[in-house]
């Protein structure tokens, strides 16, 4: 077999296997069925493309409950592999006319938009359940690289009951000009448990912008006032 042959069919063998790894992985939790669908195609715009209304499709998210919580928490904690990605570079890369029909289409972009949508069920149902400390270790390492960081670092103020480990992430989120309004939103919700740390940030900040000043402003008056004193006995 010659090497523009073999390529695409080393890359779909990846693509199978990664694929089966994850079906088997996700499947150990059943998925629930609303409707007569699963809940995944719900979620990856699958029954928008079949002409559901989006007010039908809104009942169905709002009517998710608690039985979701097992398969959600799976399905969010799900990274997208290595071979999910190269597999939709080299498929799109060819010009529309050279796509192997042979081939199934990526379907990266579903996953994505599945994997955001749980996500957001997830942070309405997990909170103050058996479920909660699960639900962040999948959303925790999740998206916070993607465009849609905003979204994540909103969601982990649901979480107000797990302060230890949310709030350290809230503060990391203050220092990223695209993250700042929706972590310092969240980071409220969690009352002063952040403000020692706010201070001790505030202290060593310098310039114009200064995010952890902002934010202990917002959130801690009084410790605010404490910063204030502090810079300004220490001015010359």
């Amino acid at each position: 077999m010659n090497t523009r042959r073999r390529q695409p069919v080393l890359i779909v063998t990846g693509f199978l296997i990664v694929g089966l790894v994850v079906l088997v992985g996700v499947f150990r939790s059943t998925e629930p069925v609303y409707r007569g669908a699963p809940l995944s195609l719900w979620l990856d715009g699958t029954m928008s493309r079949r002409g559901v209304p989006w007010q039908e499709q809104r009942e169905v998210w709002d009517s998710v409950g608690p039985e979701a919580l097992p398969w959600l928490v799976r399905f969010v904690g799900l990274q997208e592999g290595m071979a999910d990605r190269k597999y939709h570079e080299w498929y799109y890369k060819q010009p529309p006319s050279q796509q192997p029909s042979y081939l199934p289409k990526p379907r990266l972009w579903q996953k994505r938009t599945a994997r955001y949508n749980a996500a957001q069920i997830l942070a309405r149902l997990a909170p103050g359940t058996e479920y909660e400390d699960r639900a962040l270790d999948s959303l925790l390492p999740s998206g916070f690289r993607d465009r849609d960081a905003p979204v994540w670092f909103h969601l982990l103020g649901s979480f107000t009951n797990s302060g230890e480990r949310v709030v350290p992430v809230l503060i990391t989120g203050l220092t990223n000009p695209v993250t700042f309004e929706a972590s310092l939103g969240s980071l409220e919700k969690f009352g002063t448990a952040g403000s020692p740390r706010l201070l001790e940030m505030a202290l060593k900040e310098s310039g114009f912008v200064r995010p952890a000043e902002l934010a202990l402003e917002k959130i801690d008056p009084e410790r605010y006032q404490e910063l204030l004193r502090v810079r300004f006995n220490a001015a010359p």
